[in-house]
């Protein structure tokens, strides 16, 4: 194709597309460090709490819909992301972060979980590895939650494209619409990785 460029990876979900290309990035997470009283740290503990019921609630709600869609044992990759809001020692890490260095619990459940991510990422194990995506994936959906940002959607488009991004979450995945998605094409991935089960379950290339 004259001016045209090829870009060979690694297919992880079947079938060829061939259409317009829709360029998607994720809109970056502005989080504001706010030093905080000792006396606020509680009102912030609150705050992580209702966090995490809303993300939790948010998770199970993806994972309902998916095994509508498709098959329950592909909605079960979402046990990992409940798991990782059901870990105690996580959880308690970011309170004593935020006790330590009073400041805003949404900065510091992004530190904590930045830290959590790149252990993960330093493991030989290629399934622990695999687990970074879920870690950032939480991360962010509690951080919008502490925020009130409003999640991006991928089902905005106008016509039918397919997707290329640096990178899509598992729950990103999930809620796409296979009559607005012909494809997508990421960066960042692997065959074992939840996005790709997502894209196979819902058979997009």
């Amino acid at each position: 194709m004259e001016n045209g460029v090829i870009i060979n990876g690694i297919g992880v979900s079947p079938g060829v597309i061939i259409g317009p290309v829709y360029l998607w990035s994720r809109e970056a997470l502005h989080v504001p460090e706010r030093k905080i009283a000792q006396e606020e740290v509680q009102s912030e503990i609150v705050r992580l709490e209702n966090a995490l019921m809303e993300t939790r609630k948010q998770i199970r709600n993806i994972q309902k819909d998916v095994e509508r869609q498709i098959v329950a044992g592909d909605a079960s990759i979402f046990d990992a992301h409940l798991m990782v809001l059901d870990d105690r020692t996580l959880i308690e890490e970011i309170i004593t972060d935020m006790r330590t260095k009073l400041v805003n619990v949404d900065v510091v459940v992004k530190s904590v979980c930045d830290r959590y991510a790149q252990i993960l990422a330093s493991v030989e194990d290629d399934y622990l590895r695999e687990r970074v995506a879920d870690v950032r994936d939480v991360s962010r959906r509690i951080i919008r939650n502490l925020t009130g940002h409003a999640d991006s959607s991928l089902n905005d488009m106008p016509q039918k494209h397919i997707i290329v991004a640096a990178d899509l979450a598992p729950s990103e995945t999930a809620v796409l619409r296979k009559d607005i998605v012909m494809g997508i094409a990421t960066d960042l991935g692997s065959p074992t990785s939840h996005t790709a089960v997502m894209a196979r379950a819902l058979e997009i290339p």
